[in-house]
């Protein structure tokens, strides 16, 4: 088994069809937040070959916590993919590939991760009262969608300081806390701020460049 964050990011990096695992930067968000809210009623959306699945269970593994855990993936290279990357815990989850006929009628999730998977998925339908989404990259349209569905929600924004859209990943709070709203805001400005920052100074440098 990997031991640490980053030992699975690399060994996901490593394996066939990486091409489309999360990044660093929301291995290490995911990777937070589950420790601050040690959720235990979760579903994934779009495994792909098991990168942040890996991260949940072993996860669950170090806290010892016992969660319920359903993974949805429909591509056969996947999801082949997927068993084999995560044999090590094995019956620790539930792996589905049709969201309609699949899921327990009525079930509700504390915690979503969305990674890919349908577009018109109704996120709401799904989320507990209190539930925690995690949009992994800069998926604009399903943002718009999950806030299109949403009613009570806020949203904290992890902007790459990179520049990369691919490390930006967004957590959304439904029916959120007042303290929740105020670190929303400010953990916003704080990206936008720094993001600018970035910016400009990449703009500053390109001018030299051209000048000089």
């Amino acid at each position: 088994m990997l031991n640490t964050d980053k030992e699975i990011y690399q060994w996901f990096s490593r394996s066939s069809g990486s091409e489309h695992i999360a990044s660093w930067n929301a291995i290490k968000g995911l990777s937070r937040v589950l420790k601050r809210h040690a959720p235990t009623r979760l579903l994934e959306i779009g495994a792909g070959i098991g990168t942040l699945t890996y991260i949940v269970l072993a996860s669950n593994r170090r806290k010892r916590t016992v969660a319920e855990f359903t993974v949805f993936e429909d591509n056969s290279y996947c999801i082949n993919s997927l068993k084999k990357n995560l044999s090590v815990f094995e019956n620790q989850y539930t792996l589905v590939n049709n969201l309609t006929q699949d899921l327990n009628q009525g079930q509700k999730y504390d915690f979503i991760i969305v990674d890919g998977g349908p577009p018109n998925l109704n996120v709401d339908k799904l989320l507990s009262n209190y539930g925690i989404v995690f949009l992994e990259g800069n998926r604009s349209n399903q943002r718009e969608i999950i806030e299109s569905q949403l009613i009570n929600w806020t949203r904290m924004d992890y902007l790459s300081l990179s520049l990369s859209s691919k490390s930006a990943y967004c957590v959304y709070f439904k029916n959120p806390t007042k303290a929740t709203k105020i670190k929303a805001y400010l953990t916003n400005l704080y990206f936008r701020i720094k993001s600018s920052i970035k910016y400009r100074i990449k703009g500053f440098k390109r001018r030299i460049e051209r000048t000089g």
